[in-house]
């Protein structure tokens, strides 16, 4: 049970840190594009 629970916390980790990487990453073209 914790095994699965510890999975599919690192899976959401893994979204939120893409997320963050994507808005990040677009921020920073949007401001060498418009900045």
């Amino acid at each position: 049970m914790l095994s699965v629970v510890g999975r599919s916390v690192s899976q959401t980790g893994k979204q939120v840190g893409n997320l963050y990487a994507n808005v990040s990453s677009a921020k920073m073209v949007s401001t060498l594009n418009f900045g």
